[in-house]
């Protein structure tokens, strides 16, 4: 299993693999959104679950 770390924008809870992303300044995010688009306060990033502080694992149709 590949090993994951959380994206490097504050307010985004997704998940990046090793190797992958984009990098910048030295630290690894989800995507070009986080990268360079988001702010200390605001994540504007496309994936599901970025404002939502809840583990990603749980079924919301539970």
């Amino acid at each position: 299993m590949a090993q994951q770390t959380k994206c490097a924008c504050l307010r985004c809870q997704c998940r990046v693999e090793a190797g992958k992303g984009v990098v910048r300044d030295g630290k690894v995010y989800c995507s070009n959104a986080c990268a360079y688009d988001c702010t200390d306060t605001t994540c504007i990033c496309v994936h599901d679950r970025c404002d939502n502080s809840k583990p990603a694992n749980q079924n919301p149709h539970a």
